[in-house]
């Protein structure tokens, strides 16, 4: 029946697009970004009352100006792609501001409206991401008729990176004792963003040169 057939294609489509390495990468790159932004968002709040003596309306307030910052900078990203920008080096400045930018937000190196500063920063240019992700989605896609799987797949990184973060970070703070615990996890994950901006170029790089 057509409904059959549907189904078979559509398992199809995603065996195909589950059998190559471009979608995973794209998948875990997002999950890694999403990873860091929901657990800061989540979190905030928390270390502002708890570590910074912030009443709970100052803490909600700031909070909500870091997450809604990220919007403009999820438009700016968009548009830098669709001028010719290499999605792979947004990606790669990311990952770089990521693991500088997190650390410095949780340890006491800076004072404290510096390190807040910082946290806009990461949020606004942190938005950069997504829509370097999204946008590779149909580059990277097995065939056209994948994109959908393919798509699929990176919104599935981001949800795991959304549900594994928030409680990582707590382990990692109750298991050593402090909140600069978070500046290990926020340095590896920007460095593994780092990391795949790098296969994703190459990647690119040898799609182009197949076509």
């Amino acid at each position: 029946s057509a409904a059959t057939a549907a189904r078979s294609g559509a398992l199809a489509d995603l065996r195909l697009t589950a059998s190559t390495p471009g979608p995973w990468v794209l998948a875990f790159c997002f999950g890694c970004y999403t990873l860091l932004w929901t657990a800061l968002m989540v979190w905030l709040p928390t270390f502002l009352v708890e570590q910074r003596g912030s009443s709970l309306a100052a803490a909600a307030t700031l909070t909500v100006i870091v997450v809604f910052v990220n919007l403009p900078g999820n438009i700016l990203g968009g548009w830098l792609n669709e001028r010719g920008w290499p999605r792979a080096r947004l990606i790669a400045f990311v990952g770089i501001l990521f693991a500088v930018t997190g650390p410095l937000i949780f340890l006491d190196f800076l004072g404290d409206g510096m390190r807040y500063a910082l946290a806009l920063v990461f949020s606004f240019f942190g938005g950069f991401l997504p829509s370097s992700v999204l946008g590779a989605a149909p580059v990277f896609a097995p065939s056209p008729r994948q994109i959908g799987a393919t798509n699929g797949l990176l919104v599935q990184g981001s949800h795991f990176g959304q549900f594994t973060g928030p409680p990582l970070v707590a382990a990692a703070v109750a298991f050593m004792g402090g909140w600069q615990a978070g500046a290990w996890i926020f340095a590896a994950c920007g460095a593994g963003i780092f990391v795949f901006a790098l296969l994703i170029d190459r990647a690119e790089r040898r799609l182009g040169n197949q076509s």
